[in-house]
C-alpha cells in the first residue's frame, strides 16, 4: 500500500475553488483485513532559490525536495491495519497582525507563502480512509506576482463497499457573488470547479502575460488508480501551480487509499469529527474555523478567527464527545447553551461538541456539500458566533 504521495512537477499557488469530483471504483480479490493509507498537508512544495527548505520546514517523512507547512505525516503501520487518525494545525504562517501563534522558524520561504487557519487531518475508520486540508487568507508571491484566495480546501476519500474499493475527491474555493474566484496580480477571475481545471488556458491574455511561459495553475488537481495491493488510491490538490525550474506549490494537498477485506469491518457509532470552513452571519465578515476531535478523548484542535477583528483562538487537544443520535446531541447541546433551532433531524449525519477550559464548539454534519452543516462557538468574550456554513465542510468518521 502506498504510504506517501508521489511528487509531480509544478508549483501550486494561492487559490480558492469549490469543486465536486466524481468517483472511481475498482474490483480486486479482497484481502483478509482492510488496510488504510492517507496523508494531508496544508502547503507543500519546493522553491529553487531556497534549496534547504526541505530541512527547515520538513515533511514527514522528510522529502529530498519538498518542504511542508502543517503536515499530518502518513498513517503508521499500526494505524494502517487498526485505523486511527493524525492531525496538524497552525493559526498562521509565517506571522500577522493579531496572529497569536506564529511560525517558530520565521519565514524560510522568503515571502512566497502566507496563510491563516491552516488545518490538516487524516482519519481511517470503519470502511473508509479520508484526508482533508484547508487554509484561509492564502497569499502567494511567485516572482513578484501575487496569487490569493479567502479560503480553499480539498478532501480525498477511499471507501470499501461489499469488498470493493472506490475513491472520490473534491476541492472548494471561497466565492464572490456565488462564483469561485482566484486573484492573480490585479485581476480577479472566475474559475470552474471541474477536476484538473487549467486556469491559464481560460484566463484572459493579460493574466497569462503576468507569468513565465510554461506556468501551470490547476484547480482541483486529481489523480487516482490502483494502489498496488488490490485497492484504490487518490491524490487531490486544491491548487497546484508549476513554474518549471523555479517553484512548485501544492496548496491543500491530500491522499487516501484503501484495500478492502472480504467482510465489512465497521464500528457502530461515529468516532471522529473533522472540519474546516467559515460562517458569515452578516454577509460581510467571514468567521473562519478548523477543528478535529475524537470521541471521549483529548485529541485534535480548534482554530477560530474573526476576519474583521483579527480575534483568534487556537486550542490543542480539546475534549470531544461525538454523537450518532440527533436526539442525544440536541439534548446535550441545549443543556450547554448552544442554539439548536437551525438543526434538521432529517439531514443529520452526526455531530460533536469539543470543549476546553475557556470554551466549546458545536459541529454538526448535515450532508453534502456542506451548506447545511452547522458551526457554533462559545468562547467569550471574542468568539461567540454561529450559523450554517458558507464554505467548507463538517465530516463525521467511523460509521459505515
Amino acid at each position: 500500500m502506498k504510504t506517501h504521495r508521489p511528487i509531480t512537477s509544478g508549483i501550486a499557488l494561492l487559490f480558492l475553488v469549490a469543486l465536486i469530483a466524481g468517483s472511481s471504483g475498482g474490483h480486486a480479490a479482497a484481502a483478509s483485513t482492510t488496510t488504510f493509507s492517507g496523508q494531508a498537508t496544508a502547503v507543500r512544495g519546493s522553491i529553487a532559490a531556497v534549496p534547504l527548505l526541505n530541512t527547515l520546514l520538513p515533511c514527514t517523512p522528510q522529502s529530498p525536495k519538498d518542504f511542508c507547512i502543517v503536515d499530518t505525516g502518513p498513517l503508521t503501520a499500526t494505524q494502517a491495519v487498526q485505523g486511527g487518525a493524525n492531525e496538524a494545525s497552525l493559526v498562521c504562517y509565517p506571522s500577522g497582525t493579531n496572529c497569536f501563534i506564529q511560525s517558530p522558524l520565521g519565514d524560510p520561504t522568503n515571502g512566497a507563502v502566507a496563510a491563516r487557519v491552516l488545518h490538516a487531518e487524516v482519519v481511517a475508520a470503519g470502511n473508509k480512509s479520508r484526508a482533508e486540508a484547508s487554509v484561509a487568507d492564502l497569499a502567494l508571491n511567485i516572482g513578484g506576482v501575487g496569487v490569493s484566495a479567502d479560503f480553499l480546501t480539498a478532501n480525498a476519500s477511499a471507501k470499501c463497499t461489499n469488498g470493493t474499493a472506490s475513491v472520490s475527491g473534491s476541492a472548494e474555493v471561497a466565492r464572490v457573488n456565488s462564483q469561485p474566484v482566484l486573484t492573480i496580480g490585479p485581476y480577479t477571475i472566475v474559475v470552474a470547479e471541474t477536476p484538473n481545471y487549467d486556469v491559464l488556458a481560460y484566463a484572459p491574455p493579460a493574466v497569462r502575460a503576468l507569468l513565465p511561459p510554461g506556468t501551470q495553475i490547476i484547480i482541483n488537481k486529481q489523480a487516482s488508480g490502483d494502489n498496488g495491493s488490490g485497492g484504490r488510491q487518490i491524490d487531490v490538490t486544491a491548487l497546484y501551480i508549476n513554474v518549471p525550474t523555479v517553484v512548485e506549490l501544492f496548496i491543500a494537498d491530500v491522499h487516501a487509499d484503501i484495500t478492502c477485506a472480504a467482510l465489512a469491518q465497521c464500528p457502530g457509532p461515529h468516532a471522529f469529527v473533522t472540519s474546516g470552513g467559515f460562517v458569515d452571519p452578516t454577509g460581510s465578515n467571514k468567521q473562519h474555523f478548523a477543528a478535529a476531535g475524537r470521541n471521549l478523548t483529548n485529541w485534535g484542535h480548534v482554530i477560530y478567527r474573526d476576519t474583521a477583528t483579527g480575534y483568534t483562538i487556537h486550542v490543542k487537544d480539546p475534549y470531544g464527545v461525538v454523537y450518532s443520535s440527533f436526539d442525544d446531541l440536541k439534548m446535550n447541546a441545549d443543556a450547554q447553551g448552544f442554539d439548536t433551532s437551525r438543526l434538521d433531524a432529517m439531514k443529520f449525519q452526526g455531530g460533536a461538541i469539543l470543549s476546553w477550559d475557556a470554551g466549546k464548539v458545536l459541529l454538526v454534519d448535515e450532508g453534502e456539500p456542506g451548506r447545511d452543516d452547522y458551526f457554533q462557538i462559545i468562547a467569550p468574550p471574542g468568539a461567540v458566533t454561529k450559523g450554517l456554513l458558507a464554505g467548507g465542510n463538517i465530516q463525521m468518521h467511523g460509521k459505515c
